[in-house]
């Protein structure tokens, strides 16, 4: 795979991660975003465009995005309860 297409690879999930990063209106377009984001670096790293450091990176900042929404999410049930 040529360098053009591993960076265009990359800026795709770097714009979903954003995407994410800035948060959903719906509980449903989140949970498509993080499949999204999960399927297309699992991808990346199959067609040969990351290697296996770069998946566990993005794996991780996605992990790390899930947890922090479903906190803020516990937080504000705990508010309303």
């Amino acid at each position: 795979m040529n360098q053009s297409t591993q960076r265009d690879v990359i800026n795709i999930i770097e714009a979903r991660l954003e995407a994410m990063r800035n948060g959903s209106a719906s509980l449903s377009g989140q949970a498509r975003l993080e499949g999204e984001i999960e399927m297309a670096i699992d991808l990346a790293h199959l067609t040969g465009a990351i290697d296996l450091p770069l998946r566990n990176h993005f794996m991780a900042r996605r992990d790390r995005m899930v947890a922090s929404h479903h906190q803020h999410w516990e937080q504000q049930c705990r508010r309303l309860a």
